[in-house]
């Protein structure tokens, strides 16, 4: 018995260095720009979604953020050469956070009529590539390797296949920029999760070299999770609005009670304690009388306490009772 079987499922190899400025668009909450930059892989073939659509998908619903946008600036048939001719425009005019740029597959793939950049004019263009996105200061690159399909992987192509795998992976490595190693994942697939070429590959390419259906989603949800690792969603902060009082004159404190929640529901408050039996557990507690709202941001407690509506009843509290009136912001999982 094999004391140490494959794992499986396959796991992919995790992002390696940090998206700095990926997650500063995350941690600000609002609108973030990602551009996918490649060949027929971002840009969709033979009917099937496109991988940055779906990629915008997935990451709005792990973000719990609807102003995700992932650009599609896939060109069928292109190599690193020819998107480096349009990397200005195509990627940093959009003054996107995040590039996602896959490349390597046409160089090795395409027939000679089809004049293909050679290997070593791919592995340039993809260094100058990475040189002027990283000149701007404000883009983090994750790169992405072929596909693992038979049309990778015939007589004619799996040496150049290997070799351009490695350089791309040597880049990675040189440039401490990281690489979805999407070969080395569907190799795994294919090898120890023994899926067939047949589920991996498009039924409608004769070729046997676009992903399926099930790959790019595969893959998406794969890339999007690496990504999440790297960049988890921000906690929340809220904030919370803590009133210890004593209550002098119940008939007017009650007028002023009754009068609270009306004014909390335009900026998301809510009552997490609203007086109660108080015990103090340790040191003498000032007050009998114990108020916790709830607010999804500090600037919506303030907003609430500096409201028109909650001005127009806060003599009522000033008047029938004395306390202390706290803001304390916190993390709630």
């Amino acid at each position: 018995m094999n004391s140490s079987p494959p794992l499986i499922p396959v796991k992919p190899a995790p992002l390696q260095y940090d998206l700095p400025n990926f997650a500063a668009a995350i941690e600000a909450g609002s609108t973030v720009r990602i551009v996918a930059l490649g060949s027929s892989t971002m840009s969709g073939e033979g009917g099937i979604a496109a991988f940055p659509y779906r990629l915008e998908a997935v990451l709005r619903d792990k973000y719990d953020n609807r102003r995700i946008d992932v650009v599609n600036r896939g060109v069928g048939g292109e190599e690193a050469p020819k998107e480096l001719e349009r990397l200005k425009r195509d990627v940093i005019d959009e003054k996107p956070s995040l590039l996602i740029w896959q490349m390597g597959t046409n160089s090795v793939w395409q027939k000679p009529e089809d004049h293909p950049p050679s290997h070593e004019q791919t592995i340039t263009a993809l260094r100058e590539g990475i040189r002027r996105v990283r000149e701007k200061g404000s883009i983090d690159i994750i790169l992405m390797d072929p596909q693992c399909v038979p049309a990778m992987l015939t007589e004619a192509t799996r040496a150049a296949t290997d070799k351009m795998v490695s350089a791309i992976a040597e880049v990675s490595r040189q440039e401490r920029v990281n690489l979805f190693r999407r070969f080395e994942l569907m190799k795994g697939w294919h090898h120890v999760e023994k899926i067939s070429f047949d589920r991996m590959v498009d039924p409608g390419d004769k070729d046997r070299l676009h992903d399926s259906d099930w790959a790019t989603q595969k893959l998406t949800s794969v890339l999007s999770d690496l990504i999440v690792a790297r960049v988890p969603k921000p906690v929340p902060v809220k904030a919370f609005v803590i009133a210890a009082e004593t209550v002098k004159d119940e008939a007017t404190f009650s007028e002023y009670r009754k009068a609270v929640p009306a004014t909390l529901e335009a900026f998301g408050g809510k009552f997490t304690v609203r007086g109660g039996h108080l015990d103090s557990l340790e040191g003498k507690w000032p007050h009998p009388r114990l108020v916790i709202i709830e607010f999804p941001s500090r600037e919506a407690a303030e907003g609430w306490y500096k409201s028109p509506a909650y001005q127009e009843i806060i003599g009522l509290r000033q008047r029938s009772s004395v306390g202390d009136l706290v803001i304390v912001e916190g993390q709630v999982d």
